[in-house]
């Protein structure tokens, strides 16, 4: 049996991903902000998994993850997210605006990375 992830920690990774995807945005520049970006808000999308699923095993959150930030990217081709973006600014930051083959590695980045840290930190039965 998989022990649950604690809310309170889940919390704060997510603010922390948040907080560290926007001033990426912010302080980085080119490629290398979209990127981290990107990533960060797939961290994002792992903690909200993980508040919704506490006990979601690692791998699952992995692939979890990665598969919504990829559906999200793919979401783009129809250019739907940016006609939404053209209502709020806000729905850029959730679905993006355009498709960039470069986000989809950074979602299993990012993935992989949120995967790793629920390893390392999920509490152990003993």
């Amino acid at each position: 049996m998989v022990e649950p992830f604690p809310r309170r920690a889940t919390l704060a990774a997510a603010v922390i991903a948040l907080v560290a995807g926007l001033l990426s945005r912010k302080l980085l520049g080119g490629e290398l902000a979209n990127i981290t970006g990107v990533a960060w808000w797939t961290v994002l999308v792992a903690c909200l998994l993980l508040l919704a699923w506490p006990r979601l095993a690692p791998r699952h959150l992995f692939l979890g993850a990665a598969t919504i930030g990829i559906a999200v990217e793919l979401f783009q081709l129809t250019g739907v997210p940016l006609r939404l973006h053209g209502i709020h600014r806000a729905f850029a930051l959730v679905f993006g605006t355009t498709f960039q083959p470069s986000d989809l590695p950074a979602y299993v980045l990012g993935a992989a990375f949120a995967g790793a840290m629920s390893w390392l930190a999920r509490p152990r039965l003993t």
